[in-house]
């Protein structure tokens, strides 16, 4: 039989900044839900299908997730070869999660991932005693983010894209499949991997689909949060990488400023003078355990907002303004990243980060 194998990959380590904004809250599940975990506290199966996760309560914690609750995988006590492990700390069962033979499929969750150099399964559908039959797995292994489907040992696609300047951040990954037209990888919304092919995933029913990990064990320290999966290509909405500048560079927590200072700019086919000035605001703070990377706060609207060229570049942008006295109790110590995210007036959405010291000095 000719060995296929495809393997694109595309370089996203300097785009940490382009932070998908397409979700805003937990999914809703529909018609085309197969099965849908929030795990806000809890392993069911929100879809309605009865997918339910058995969880293996020595090795999951639930913790802060990109909304509300996710579970954090804890150290696995398994070592030696696969066939002796007890598989993934949370376990959804084959036969309502497997695909189905025909049709197109979409798994999907949001990662946080520890470390660029270690292996995460965010969602994966493995044999345990037959090799070569795995469907389907999405997740991140060396700072890459990857989706697989396989037909059989030798017919499989494999898609992957550097995303290790997202290390310690949480990461919307989604692996799209098309029936017998074409595979893709979506990083935040934004597609990073493709490849036409006509394989079709084999249907494993008797094989169960783990998160966090697959049946080798759990992997260890990842979190995940809002995993999907759906029998329907479902393209996530791409969101427009803008520039962001945050005046003052170094901020004192003891001071009394009014406001600090945003400047946004919009890439050249994007005009700053359409973005939707109420929609904008501050969606995540990301530094020491302190800081809430799930944070909001609304621009300062008693100022109003205007258009310029502060760099004297030819450029224009927004300036805005943030209240600081409202936000300086939430700010961490050190350098912080703070997300901007907002929508323009013809329905595109936007977002981008800038990283600020912060002190705290007496005065």
């Amino acid at each position: 039989m000719k060995m296929l194998k495809i393997i694109v990959s595309i370089v996203l380590g300097l785009c940490a900044t382009n932070v998908w904004a397409g979700q805003s809250s937990e999914f809703v599940p529909d018609a085309n839900t197969v099965a849908l975990w929030h795990l806000n506290g809890s392993a069911n199966d929100a879809s309605g299908n009865g997918n339910h996760l058995a969880v293996k309560t020595d090795r999951v914690s639930w913790v802060s997730g990109k909304f509300g609750q996710g579970a954090e995988m804890g150290d696995d006590p398994w070592s030696g070869s696969c066939f002796n492990s007890d598989g993934g700390a949370l376990t959804a069962p084959g036969s309502g999660c497997t695909y189905p033979g025909s049709g197109d499929w979409t798994i999907e969750a949001w990662v946080l991932f520890p470390s660029n150099s270690a292996g995460y399964y965010a969602v994966s559908h493995y044999s345990k005693h037959w090799a070569c039959h795995d469907p389907y797995h999405l997740g991140v292994s060396n700072s890459e983010a990857f989706f697989t489907i396989q037909q059989s040992c030798n017919e499989y696609v494999h898609l992957s894209a550097d995303i290790s300047g997202y290390v310690g951040e949480w990461v919307h990954l989604a692996g799209v499949y098309r029936y017998q037209q074409d595979v893709a990888l979506y990083v935040n919304g934004v597609q990073v991997a493709y490849e036409a092919t006509t394989l079709v995933p084999e249907n494993l029913p008797n094989y169960n689909v783990f998160l966090g990990g697959n049946y080798c064990g759990t992997s260890t320290d990842l979190k995940v949060d809002e995993v999907r999966l759906s029998n329907v290509a479902r393209y996530p909405e791409p969101v427009i990488s803008a520039l962001i500048d945050i005046d003052p560079d170094t901020l004192n927590r003891k001071s009394h400023g009014k406001w600090i200072t945003v400047y946004i700019t919009l890439p050249d086919d994007f005009d700053v003078g359409t973005i939707d000035t109420s929609s904008i605001a501050i969606t995540s703070l990301a530094g020491g355990e302190s800081c809430d990377p799930q944070y909001t706060q609304g621009a300062d609207l008693s100022f109003t907002p205007e258009v310029g060229d502060r760099d004297e570049d030819g450029i224009a942008d927004l300036t805005v303004k943030f209240d600081r006295q409202v936000l300086l109790p939430n700010l961490c110590l050190d350098d912080v990243s703070i997300t901007i995210e907002g929508e323009l007036t013809t329905g595109e959405l936007f977002s981008g980060s800038d990283s600020i010291r912060i002190i705290d000095r007496g005065k």
